[in-house]
């Protein structure tokens, strides 16, 4: 299996002998925050402007159509700008298709995932935290089956966009500084920091709830350094989420 991948070219020559100068890693910080900051504002006036024509056709803030159509823009944003700076900025964008190895890695990362936010989740509720809530949960309640829809669309879109962005791009700009295990940590980080408006609660239950995902995050991030193939965590990304869904559908409408 592909060893964790070398330095871009202007990274190497940014070295000194004691490696990349702080300079270098800040504006590599700087970029990485960047590129989710401006996929993010750029992806939520782009949902907006789909959100709003659906509310003048009758459809509340909480219903199916807004959550899943709304959601689109914002995930082509992080597909559009991730894949764009990937290919531009950082030479190449190793993605293949994955080998017998790497399946099997992608079915071991994925109940490790699945098994780690179980645990950690459950663990959240024996503590003195008031319980969140989901913005997606809530809309579930009325109606299961935005799940399933949430479900295909992980699968479609959601996995390949983020994987571009917070690994393809972010992660992959933050190695070039920092090495692979601060990549992984601090890419980690970003990518859960967005999630935050997906929870609503006390700010400390809410970066509690949100330390799950960075977990996750971590997951995925060590998957594309392990392989240097991008399949890989897009599609342990697109099975966590697909299965996590699918209990939450069973658990809704079995009981």
């Amino acid at each position: 299996m592909p060893s964790t991948p070398s330095p871009t070219p202007d990274a190497a020559a940014s070295d000194g002998p004691g490696g990349p100068s702080i300079v270098h890693r800040l504006v590599a910080f700087l970029v990485a925050v960047g590129l989710l900051l401006a996929a993010f504002v750029v992806g939520t006036i782009t949902s907006l402007a789909v959100i709003f024509p659906l509310f003048f056709l009758g459809f509340g803030v909480t219903s199916t159509a807004v959550l899943v159509f709304g959601s689109i823009p914002q995930q082509l944003m992080f597909a559009g700008i991730g894949g764009l700076y990937a290919r531009l900025r950082l030479d190449s964008l190793p993605i293949r298709r994955p080998d017998s190895e790497e399946l099997r890695f992608v079915v071991g990362a994925t109940l490790v995932a699945v098994v780690l936010a179980s645990v950690l989740s459950y663990a959240l509720t024996l503590t003195s935290l008031e319980p969140v809530e989901s913005v997606i949960g809530e809309v579930a309640q009325n109606d299961p089956t935005v799940l399933l829809a949430l479900a295909v669309l992980s699968i479609v879109l959601v996995a390949p966009a983020e994987e571009l962005l917070f690994r393809g791009a972010i992660q992959g700009r933050l190695r070039t500084a920092y090495g692979p295990v601060a990549a992984i940590v601090l890419a980690s980080l970003i990518f859960a920091s967005p999630h935050v408006f997906n929870y609503i609660g006390t700010p400390v239950a809410v970066v509690a709830t949100t330390g799950v995902i960075f977990v996750t995050g971590s997951i995925l991030g060590i998957a594309y350094e392990r392989t240097d193939n991008l399949a890989v965590p897009i599609l342990i990304h697109a099975a966590y989420n697909t299965t996590l869904f699918g209990i939450a559908y069973v658990q809704l409408t079995a009981f």
